[in-house]
């Protein structure tokens, strides 16, 4: 199914304040998506984050705060006239100069998203990876970036995440601090249970403990404390 939709922000429009609506497009729409802004602006409401990121914070933390709604249906229709219809709503809606939309600007054919067959996959995964063989220097010195670049911003999104927590986020906070302030550091090697030791009887010798018939008899230690507690070996046990 292939779809217009509109999508409702609902704390704002409780609170009436604007924007409360993001207006899209979806090709091969299925029940999980809820919209994908892609500007790179920052809002009133956004925070330290751009628009994008924003959205997909929020969509991951407080689902019920959208509301979904489909506008239009299309079975027939390529990607590319599906976003020509909604750059006929944009326009209808006026939705890049009015203030109660998300949106930022017109939908533009100059880009259509086509979902990859999976030898489409395959093929860039290839090619992908031929490039990087023959490019080793420079494929380290991009991961390396990568990381560097992931690093800052993973650190950049929890610290503005933390300026207004959920309950969740302190919850899970108070029980890391409470299981740190009761989880030991290392053993407490005074407390160790300290092996005593007893004297053997083997066949009819006495040895001063396990240790010593071991090396008389060349069996392991633990093997010769199992025998002494086990009814069938007889003639091995331990002396009071």
């Amino acid at each position: 199914m292939n779809i217009l939709y509109r999508i409702t922000y609902l704390p704002h429009l409780q609170n009436q304040t604007p924007p409360y609506y993001y207006v899209g497009s979806k090709y091969n729409y299925d029940k999980k998506y809820f919209g994908s802004p892609s500007s790179k602006q920052k809002d009133w409401y956004s925070g330290e984050l751009d628009i994008c990121n924003w959205w997909k914070e929020e969509i991951k933390d407080n689902k019920d705060n959208f509301y979904f709604e489909i506008m239009s249906e299309y079975d027939k229709i390529s990607p590319k006239q599906l976003v020509e219809e909604e750059k006929k709503i944009h326009i209808q809606l006026n939705v890049k100069n009015s203030k109660e939309y998300f949106n930022k600007s017109v939908a533009t054919t100059g880009w259509v998203s086509i979902p990859r067959t999976d030898e489409t996959k395959k093929n860039i995964s290839r090619i992908t990876k031929k490039y990087w063989e023959q490019n080793s220097q420079k494929a380290l010195e991009r991961r390396e970036e990568l990381s560097e670049r992931n690093k800052k911003t993973k650190s950049k999104e929890l610290k503005e995440k933390w300026k207004n927590p959920t309950d969740k986020m302190l919850d899970n906070y108070e029980r890391f601090v409470n299981m740190t302030k009761t989880q030991k550091r290392g053993k407490d090697k005074s407390k160790r249970k300290q092996r005593t030791t007893q004297r053997i009887f083997c066949c009819g010798i006495i040895y001063e403990d396990a240790v010593e018939a071991s090396k008389v008899l060349g069996i392991n230690p633990v093997n010769i404390r199992r025998r002494c507690r086990l009814e069938q070996y007889t003639d091995w046990y331990y002396l009071e």
